[in-house]
């Protein structure tokens, strides 16, 4: 809870220490080690790269933010960790769609969506979220109401 705390109410400085130990820790998921340890530091890189990327994304640094949301899916396709992939593709879409690339956030969001009858309620409803707000702004309504609503029920 500390941690949480910390980070919530200084997202900047959480945010500048996670970048400053993310060349040791990827240096250790690439390092010829113990699997548990190789994992774990995966674990961590994409921990680090998700959070950075929505402090980027708050901030409205959307070109950085699509790079550490990036990084975090290429961690996350490593390890086969199939609800983080298909939630990092999302928010890659989600990124696309606040620089204005509507055609290409939609299908990252709608290729993470053909996978979400795999996954867990919470990265389905995740996904469906996000998909249905990025239905909103271009203006598909009936698609909109019927993503949002299938949301809802996670």
């Amino acid at each position: 809870m500390a941690w949480d705390a910390w980070f919530a109410s200084r997202p900047n400085a959480a945010s500048r220490s996670i970048i400053m130990l993310l060349p040791e820790i990827e240096k250790i998921a690439y390092a010829p080690a113990a699997p548990g340890q190789t994992l774990r530091a995966k674990e961590l890189a994409i921990r680090a790269r998700g959070l950075s990327g929505s402090v980027c994304l708050d901030a409205l640094q959307n070109n950085t933010a699509l790079y550490h949301y990036m990084q975090a899916h290429r961690f996350v396709e490593e390890i086969h960790d199939e609800d983080h992939a298909m939630t990092y593709l999302c928010l890659i879409g989600e990124v696309l769609r606040r620089q204005k690339n509507q055609s290409q956030a939609l299908s990252h969001m709608e290729r993470a969506k053909e996978k979400a009858p795999r996954l867990s309620n919470t990265a389905r409803g995740h996904i469906l979220q996000l998909l249905a707000y990025a239905y909103g702004e271009t203006g598909q309504e009936a698609a909109f109401e019927r993503t949002i609503s299938e949301a809802q029920t996670f």
